[in-house]
């Protein structure tokens, strides 16, 4: 994103009061192209972020607090007489943020953007704490698609046209339902699928990706053949040996185990897990006797040097165009001089 940025001009500067606050507002909880519009506009007036108040249009007739909170005046889009270029870096971090639940976020993108027209690297400061807060809201937000990315879990439908249908409910912590769409997309084109969350939901018909309103957990489908399936599978590949259960609350925390399959059977799992070992460790050491039993041959002393060397190549089971056959005998840590 390149804009440009000047002073505001003096018959411009009267139209906005320093005591006076506005309200700049944006379609939905989503709306980054918006948001970034509105903010080009602003710091190209020289918009200072103390009389702004952002909100999102979904939620603007509900607060409480609107006293005084006018619509800006209409203002220029002309580009001002400096550049300010902001890095792709920067941008990526902003995006990401953006998705974040917290309402403050609009407000303290644009405080940092306004910031940095005299320091344009202070996002990288992290001793700067609107740098460093954004960056945590970006940081939870990756986190979240993460989680999302590998807790959904899809309960078939049914078949329509011979392609099978799945739906999935989550409860995501941020705005990051269209963020994920590609993901999902991608990894199964091949099926009908719908995820429902409270906010938003997505789904996928083999052609288009559409994204649309929530909806509540008691319209999606509880169990079906493939959650069966995946319990099957969960528990075959539960390794109780190397079960560390603070480490795995960490990865999978409880609170997505209400909507997680597998997790009914951990508690058993886990509770079973130390007999568990004790059998695998008597199995394998069970194991190792009976292949030492079998592969343990007794043989004589050789006589000689030579005899050794002909036991040794006789049991050599590769050697390659460039090896020698013959084993070769020597003492201390070199060769002799003669070779």
């Amino acid at each position: 994103m390149t804009y440009s940025v000047a002073d505001m001009p003096a018959d411009c500067s009267s139209s906005l009061t320093p005591t006076e606050q506005y309200r700049i507002e944006v379609k939905n909880e989503t709306d980054i192209a918006g948001w970034r519009e509105e903010a080009r506009t602003l710091l190209v007036n020289n918009i200072p972020p103390e009389q702004l108040d952002w909100t999102v249009r979904s939620r603007a007739n509900n607060s409480q607090f609107d006293f005084g909170v006018a619509e800006p005046p209409k203002l220029s889009t002309a580009a001002g007489t400096s550049d300010f270029r902001v890095a792709k870096e920067c941008l990526r971090l902003i995006n990401t943020a953006l998705l974040h639940r917290n309402e403050d976020r609009f407000d303290l993108a644009y405080r940092l953007l306004f910031r940095m027209r005299h320091a344009p690297k202070i996002y990288q400061n992290p001793a700067d704490s609107d740098g460093k807060r954004l960056s945590a809201y970006a940081k939870s937000v990756r986190r979240d698609i993460h989680k999302m990315h590998a807790f959904v879990r899809f309960r078939k439908t049914g078949l329509r046209e011979n392609r099978e249908q799945f739906i999935a409910w989550f409860e995501p912590d941020h705005h990051i339902v269209e963020a994920v769409g590609p993901f999902f997309r991608n990894r199964f084109t091949g099926m009908d699928w719908i995820i429902v969350t409270p906010e938003a939901s997505l789904s996928w018909d083999g052609k288009s990706l559409i994204n649309g309103p929530g909806g509540c957990k008691q319209d999606v489908p509880t169990d079906d053949a493939v959650e069966q399936e995946w319990s099957t599978y969960y528990r075959n590949i539960f390794n109780p040996a190397r079960l560390k259960t603070r480490a795995m609350k960490s990865e999978m925390p409880v609170k997505y185990w209400h909507n997680l399959p597998e997790t009914a059977l951990i508690p058993s799992l886990i509770k079973k897990s130390g007999a568990m070992v004790q059998q695998m460790m008597e199995k394998e050491e069970q194991q190792l006797v009976l292949g030492d039993e079998a592969t343990v041959e007794h043989r004589t002393k050789p006589a000689s040097l030579e005899a050794l060397n002909a036991e040794m190549a006789t049991h050599t089971r590769s050697i390659s165009e460039n090896s020698a056959v013959n084993a070769v005998f020597g003492e201390g840590h070199g060769m002799p001089a003669s070779c």
